[in-house]
């Protein structure tokens, strides 16, 4: 039984930093005891599932690979870790996610919740059904700044009036990417301009109450509950890398949990491995994301849970690939 496990590998073959600490170290220490590891960036991998480098670590060690071998001699079955960035590569990616429908093995990350993950107009679903989310709505085309400054939108979940709003990508926004206060749009030109490079846009309103309290992160492994983080930041951007971040181990209430389970029975997708991060507003809690396409699960941030969660993460890949390859 061989894994494959998409990561973000550089130039030289050599493991992202984040990559190391957050998976590949239980990929490598763990998994190869069991099995010969091929890891590999989906940007190396073509059309025709022709792999051109990957990096090989079984019992011997981890060995680089330049000279390319098909996808389907390589592993049995794969898992989807890490993607990188994809904002500014979406035709490509869309195109490797197709390209895996070639692959004769099993694939542990649903394709096609990765490739709906991508649109954020989950969050304007899940309102209709019910749930709080972060008050959403989308733009219509060609609106103007001056109509959405003096415009008193209607949200739902949300009564106030903001002192700003949040203009963001409804399709492809990741880490902060073109997400901006309409504040910081300093004419007309500029905002259509953001408008034509990002539509169809969300508008949501400015919440400052993520500046003091930051967001609560929860992670599921399926149904599994695996562990939450508390991040807060000096950006109101938390999921965009900004320095001086701090991550903290938080334990979920119960309305936090009950509203995941809530998404999960919702979700039109099948959910392998996900997150979902919260806000406050009056002491309520309001889905900010849903991410099961490419997310970051933070145990690199809060080094004390990664033994319990690889212990976690072990029991959820083989009981999640015996269920498929057993159907």
């Amino acid at each position: 039984m061989k894994l494959g496990v998409v990561v973000r590998l550089d130039h030289l073959g050599k493991v992202i930093p984040g990559d190391s600490i957050n998976y590949m170290d239980y990929v490598m220490e763990y998994f190869r005891k069991k099995s010969q590891v091929v890891m590999f960036d989906w940007r190396d991998v073509s059309k025709d599932l022709i792999v051109s480098k990957y990096a090989v670590g079984d019992k011997g060690g981890v060995r680089i690979r330049d000279s390319p071998k098909k996808l389907n001699e390589l592993c049995d079955f794969i898992f989807i870790k890490q993607l990188g960035k994809v904002y500014e590569a979406r035709e490509e990616f869309l195109s490797f996610l197709d390209s895996l429908k070639n692959f004769d093995g099993t694939i542990l990350n649903p394709l096609d919740t990765i490739r709906n993950n991508f649109s954020k107009k989950y969050l304007i679903d899940l309102q209709e059904k019910g749930l709080p989310t972060v008050p959403t709505i989308a733009l219509k085309e060609n609106i103007s700044l001056e109509e959405v400054k003096e415009t008193e939108f209607s949200f739902a979940h949300y009564s106030g009036k903001p002192n700003d709003y949040v203009v963001k990508p409804m399709d492809f926004g990741e880490m902060g990417v073109a997400v901006k206060k309409v504040s910081e749009f300093e004419n007309e030109e500029e905002f259509q301009e953001y408008l034509k490079k990002n539509s169809p846009v969300l508008l949501q309103p400015f919440i400052s109450d993520i500046l003091e309290n930051g967001e609560n992160s929860l992670i599921f492994l399926s149904k599994e509950f695996a562990h939450a983080i508390r991040k807060v930041s000096e950006g109101f951007k938390i999921n965009c890398g900004l320095l001086n971040t701090n991550y903290e181990l938080y334990k979920p209430n119960d309305s936090e949990l009950k509203i995941c389970e809530r998404i999960h029975e919702s979700w039109k997708d099948e959910l392998g491995y996900w997150r979902v991060d919260f806000i406050y507003v009056d002491g309520k809690p309001l889905i900010s994301e849903v991410e099961a396409a490419n997310p970051a699960l933070y145990p690199e941030n809060c080094p004390s849970i990664s033994k319990e969660f690889t212990s976690k993460l072990d029991a959820f890949l083989g009981e999640y690939y015996e269920s498929k390859v057993n159907g």
